[in-house]
């Protein structure tokens, strides 16, 4: 079924004033709640900071762990989408009341992620950490068919490590937006040797530079 579209008036208020909020945090922790995935730097259609996110800044920030997020939006947009066999089967059904109804039907999920959204979350997270002067840790995951998790950690003093692991086999792939929000080449994008759907990249410098 389509998914729920919670705000109807078209101002996503709570994203607003949480991210208002966590500029005066420490700690940022939030579970199984539905955000816009740029909520903490909003962004531009075309994937650059909005003017007004410009002056956000995050003095005191040490972690910020966003857990369990749902993959949509509060608008109703769904983050991943179906296959074209799963679409057609979608597609065809008459009445969704017997659907829910039907056990045997299963509690099937999109299974591909929309690219755009989770490049979306890079760039808003990459700008964001910019004016984190004091953060030590981040973590971002999405829930679905295919989970998908982002982690920013001190691989030792000197160290820092963007990586992100996905399920099952989907590698994720950064695009040229991302490595600019995070000063780094894409070349520089190392696959875990076991797991091909877990990569890294070590970002050149931290914190990293406060130009966008």
């Amino acid at each position: 079924m389509p998914t729920l579209n919670i705000i109807p008036s078209g101002v996503d208020s709570m994203s607003i004033n949480l991210r208002h909020l966590s500029v005066h945090l420490e700690e940022l922790k939030l579970n199984n709640t539905r955000v816009p995935y740029d909520f903490m730097c909003p962004l531009d259609e075309t994937g650059q900071p909005e003017l007004d996110s410009l002056h956000l800044n995050w003095p005191h920030l040490r972690t910020l762990e966003i857990e369990f997020v749902p993959s949509c939006y509060p608008s109703g947009e769904t983050t991943f989408h179906n296959t074209p066999e799963a679409q057609a089967a979608i597609d065809e059904i008459e009445n969704w009341e017997d659907e829910i109804c039907d056990v045997e039907a299963g509690w099937g999920l999109p299974e591909l992620r929309t690219e755009e959204y989770f490049h979306r979350l890079l760039i808003s997270l990459g700008y964001a950490a910019r004016r984190m002067p004091c953060l030590k840790s981040m973590k971002f995951e999405v829930e679905g068919h295919s989970a998908t998790e982002f982690k920013l950690y001190l691989q030792n003093k000197t160290e820092i490590t963007l990586g992100w692991e996905c399920y099952p086999l989907e590698p994720y792939q950064p695009d040229g937006r991302v490595a600019k929000a995070w000063n780094f080449d894409l070349d520089d994008v190392r696959t875990h040797p076991r797991w091909e759907g877990e990569a890294s990249v070590i970002l050149r410098s931290w914190p990293p530079d406060m130009r966008i």
